[in-house]
């Protein structure tokens, strides 16, 4: 599924390992837990997000967004991190249900695992920063995270979110360069760090998104922490 969506459908770039065993794949995977989105008539995986506690970055290769964001600030404050990622959704399955149940599982997820933060990096799909101008400027102004959970992108492949000054954006203009998962992503309380990190070889504009358990939307918070059978 990950390598349909994000090599095949968004043109990220991969290994040749990776095209061979039509896989996307890295060092991380192996050690971490994988959220799956299953459609039991159909028996095929329709939606995932991939799931690095602190403890497993700990003791194997940290966390996957420490290579674009400096994340010190974050991992000083806070024991039970939970770095999440890798999120996809199938795409006939894509605005429906699907968002909805993934949330569901990671709400779970996290109240048993007794997590306080999740961060991690969202994407817009491309490497023209004009493209999204609109979108960047928007959440560099609205939704900055605190000085206590600011984390920055790295220097080196990084660009200035606040493109667009205040008194020129166009809100709506904002929300449909928006990637509906960062929509998601604020409803549930995100904020995003500093800057944006411009991944040139898996395509991709990142911003750098963490929620608060604490101060999470509690509609959200008590809606997706609750035990249920699907």
């Amino acid at each position: 599924l990950r390598y349909q969506v994000f090599i095949k459908e968004f043109g990220a770039g991969t290994t040749k390992k990776n095209h061979e065993s039509l896989l996307d794949k890295d060092k991380f995977d192996e050690n971490c837990d994988h959220l799956l989105l299953i459609d039991r008539q159909e028996k095929v995986v329709v939606g995932t997000i991939r799931l690095i506690n602190s403890s497993v970055a700990k003791a194997n290769f940290g966390f996957y967004s420490s290579d674009e964001f400096n994340l010190c600030q974050i991992l000083k404050l806070y024991k039970r991190c939970l770095e999440i990622g890798r999120a996809c959704i199938e795409k006939k399955y894509r605005g429906s249900i699907a968002l909805h149940l993934l949330w569901s599982g990671l709400g779970q997820y996290v109240i048993s695992q007794d997590i306080k933060v999740m961060f991690g990096v969202a994407s817009f799909h491309g490497n023209n920063v004009n493209k999204f101008s609109s979108a960047l400027s928007y959440l560099s102004y609205n939704f900055g995270a605190s000085k206590e959970l600011q984390f920055n992108a790295n220097i080196y492949s990084s660009c200035n979110m606040s493109i667009i000054p205040p008194e020129k954006l166009n809100v709506k203009t904002a929300m449909t360069e928006m990637p509906s998962l960062i929509r998601a992503y604020l409803r549930l309380g995100a904020k995003v760090g500093e800057g944006a990190f411009v991944d040139t070889v898996f395509n991709t504009i990142d911003v750098g998104i963490i929620i608060d358990i604490n101060s999470m939307n509690k509609k959200y918070k008590d809606f997706y922490g609750r035990p249920r059978r699907i």
